[in-house]
């Protein structure tokens, strides 16, 4: 599982007076239209099984699997992380974006937020050689 919060968030005109929290917001205009099933920041305890675990080298070169810790209940919603998604439902999103702002008929951003979220937002880069 993997995050598309901060992308999810940039888009939101969602705000805390509205009554609703990120993630009710998000299901309602993103995730339930988009059939993103797998994506939320309170994960289930099916879901939790699902995570992927870490993997750290021991000193002698074996890698080693720390188990996860069951997640606690969300008591804060932040756009900048924290949302849970699989491959399958961030493709769904992912291919969101060629679209236009809608996929399989499905209408969930304008045009002009595509054409804002995938604009060069950091100029020109150049690189040096290694």
């Amino acid at each position: 599982m993997q995050s598309p919060a901060k992308s999810l968030k940039a888009l939101s005109p969602w705000s805390p007076k509205s009554g609703r929290n990120l993630e009710q917001y998000f299901r309602e205009k993103i995730l339930d239209p988009l059939a993103m099933t797998d994506t939320s920041f309170d994960l289930t305890p099916a879901q939790q099984l699902r995570l992927v675990t870490e993997r750290r080298r021991a000193p002698n070169g074996v890698l080693r699997e720390t188990a996860n810790v069951p997640l606690r209940p969300v008591k804060s919603y932040a756009g900048d992380g924290g949302l849970y998604s699989t491959a399958t439902d961030y493709a769904r999103f992912r291919n969101m974006i060629p679209g236009g702002g809608q996929l399989g008929g499905v209408h969930v951003l304008q045009a002009e937020t595509v054409a804002m979220m995938t604009r060069n937002q950091i100029g020109s880069l150049s690189l040096s050689a290694l």
